[in-house]
């Protein structure tokens, strides 16, 4: 079982558990994810939890410095991963198996 955290500020937690949306920023288009609790908390007072048996996706350091020369992608790595999910209807239709709200 995978477990990905989306952090978001988002309080309509019916709509983000069961209706995620893909959207487009700096990294690109799709609904982005971490594996790290902890990075996700840096992202929003809310973390949603999405777990999965297997998923097709994208993972790469959150800090993207080292396609620039600018830190190493080891330096990078320790910064945090995101995981990119770009085809969101397919994630919730045929991988995720739970979603909820992780309280502390």
């Amino acid at each position: 079982m995978i477990k990905l955290y989306h952090g978001s500020s988002c309080y309509n937690i019916n709509d983000m558990l069961d209706n995620p949306k893909a959207t487009q920023n700096i990294n690109g288009f799709g609904f982005y994810t971490t594996t790290s609790l902890q990075t996700a908390k840096l992202y929003g007072s809310i973390v949603y939890c999405y777990e999965v048996e297997s998923l097709k996706y994208t993972q790469r350091p959150i800090n993207r410095a080292w396609e620039d020369g600018i830190s190493t992608y080891e330096e990078c790595v320790k910064q945090g991963m995101e995981v990119v999910i770009v085809d969101v209807d397919s994630f919730i239709l045929d991988e995720v198996v739970d979603a909820y709200v992780v309280r502390d």
